[in-house]
């Protein structure tokens, strides 16, 4: 079994290792693809060895002079199934995102991107129900521009 010293690392010792900066390590934590909690007896938080070594298997450089690298040498480190990055430009859900936009509405691309199928997400019956006070909020702001709306619901 591994003591807790092999289990995990501090900041400095992650960051170190990973070669960035603690903001970076912290943005990293943040986007859950390093695991960290607090430190027992301290405010400081600890950081998941195994993520920190996983994360830095995947940043690895390829061996290959720069020259001679492939092209997936250079893809982001993350995995999605929401676009593609290809030579032709970015595919979303297997549609090129070009075409979506010249061709195709916010609300159908929104759907493609939200991956909703079988039920339309703008339709009446989906809309949230709104209280009395957004519904006068959004009778005085009938008139106002589009962002001045926006401005005004969203602020509450």
């Amino acid at each position: 079994m591994k003591n807790s010293s092999e289990l995990y690392l501090s900041a400095r010792e992650a960051a170190a290792e990973l070669a960035i900066s603690p903001a970076t390590l912290y943005a990293y934590v943040s986007r859950g693809l390093i695991r960290s909690e607090p430190t027992p007896d301290s405010r400081k938080n600890r950081y998941r060895a195994e993520d920190v070594r996983a994360l830095k298997e995947r940043r690895a450089p390829s061996p290959e002079p720069r020259g001679l690298r492939s092209f997936d040498a250079d893809l982001p480190v993350m995995d999605t199934e929401i676009s593609t990055i290809t030579e032709e430009g970015a595919i979303y859900r297997g549609v090129n995102c070009v075409d979506l936009a010249e061709s195709d509405t916010l609300e159908h691309t929104a759907t493609l991107l939200w991956d909703v199928s079988g039920v339309d997400p703008f339709d009446q019956d989906n809309q949230p129900l709104l209280s009395e006070e957004m519904r006068t909020i959004g009778q005085a702001a009938r008139r106002a521009a589009p962002i001045d709306r926006a401005i005004a619901v969203l602020a509450l």
